[in-house]
Order: structure tokens, then C-alpha cells, then sequence
């Protein structure tokens, strides 16, 4: 008798082992597909989003090339050109972070002469200093009559900047530019000063 029940016993246990490793096979199995799932779900939002940034960074450069023609609408080559160039000089001189030196440097390359990069970019010098941020905010350029092989004018930018975790404060300055028409790069970039906008009070 006691014989019979130790096999009926030893019979349950086995049973209910099967079962119970039955029980978490099919629980692996639901979890791993639960994963897969997710996986996938997510490599489809990621590429989602991915294409959305895309589609943004082509907006923005549509809007680009549009204030461009708008700026440039009614202005002779020279003008147009010497605009084209001062705005690309003034986005890269004006709106970096401490990480932008080698990228700041690659495209101010094609927009100033030799001689302008080594004074902004000077030999065995490798990246900006002081952890300096700096935005525009809005830049106003004024083309002066072409004078031989030269176009010379005015910019008026306002950017905001600030060096570390410190608040940003807004700025106005005034450059003078002068490009060569037959390279198209700036030959000259003189800064004449800081003035004080109404907007610049507004935001004190």
C-alpha cells in the first residue's frame, strides 16, 4: 500500500514538473515575442522619427533659400552675392557651442580669404574657448556700391551668447565687410562697435 502511494506521489510530481516546465517554456516563449514586438515597434518609431528631422532640416533650408531670394529681390549679382556670403559668415561666426570649432572652421573656409582665417582660426589652436554658446537672433546687412573689384557694407547682428550655465545676454554689434567679386570671399571684417536697440532694453 505504501509501495502504491509513493508511485502515485512520485507520479504527481512528475506531472506537475512537466506542467510547470510546460508553463514556462510557453511563458519564455510569449515573453520573447512580446520583446521582439517591441523591438520592432520601436526601429519603427526610430525611423519615424528620423524621417520627421529630415523633413524638418529640408524645411528649414527651404526657408533659408527663400528669405535669400526675398533679401535679394531687386539687387544686382554683386549684391545678391555679397548678401549670400555675409549671412553664411555671420551664422557661423555668430552661432556656435564649445563642441563647433572643426565644424565652424570647415565652412568658413569657402567665405573668407586666407589671411581672415588665420586670424579667426590661428595655427595650433583646436577648439573655442571659455565654453562660450552663442545664438542670432537677426542680422540686417547693407550693401554699398561697388567700388572695382571690391563690394563693400554694413551688417548690424544681434545674437545672444553666454559662457558656461550662465543666462544668455542679448547683444547688438555693427561690422563692416568688404568681399572680393571676383573670389566672393570676404577680404575684410572690421567690428565697429556694440549699440544698444530697444529690443536689447527689453530684454534687460
Amino acid at each position: 500500500m505504501n509501495k502504491k502511494r509513493v508511485i502515485v506521489i512520485l507520479g504527481v510530481i512528475c506531472g506537475l514538473s512537466i506542467v510547470l516546465n510546460i508553463t514556462q517554456a510557453y511563458g519564455k516563449h510569449q515573453a520573447k515575442r512580446q520583446l521582439e514586438t517591441t523591438q520592432t515597434e520601436l526601429k519603427s518609431s526610430n525611423k519615424k522619427v528620423i524621417q520627421q528631422k529630415d523633413q524638418i532640416d529640408s524645411l528649414n533650408d527651404k526657408v533659408e533659400i527663400l528669405n535669400q531670394s526675398l533679401n535679394n529681390k531687386g539687387k544686382s549679382a554683386s549684391e545678391a552675392t555679397f548678401n549670400n556670403v555675409c549671412q553664411q559668415f555671420i551664422k557661423v561666426m555668430f552661432s556656435f557651442n564649445p563642441n563647433s570649432y572643426q565644424e565652424r572652421k570647415a565652412k568658413l573656409t569657402p567665405l573668407v580669404s586666407d589671411q581672415l582665417m588665420k586670424q579667426y582660426f590661428p595655427k595650433g589652436h583646436y577648439g573655442d574657448a571659455n565654453g562660450v554658446t552663442s545664438r542670432v537672433d537677426q542680422e540686417q546687412i547693407y550693401g554699398q556700391a561697388l567700388q572695382g573689384d571690391n563690394m563693400n557694407g554694413l551688417a548690424v547682428i544681434t545674437f545672444e551668447s553666454k559662457s558656461g550655465d550662465n543666462d544668455f545676454q542679448k547683444q547688438t554689434v555693427v561690422y563692416q565687410l568688404t568681399m572680393d567679386t571676383k573670389t566672393n570671399k570676404l577680404i575684410k571684417v572690421q567690428d565697429l562697435g556694440s549699440v544698444t536697440t530697444g529690443s536689447d532694453l527689453n530684454e534687460s
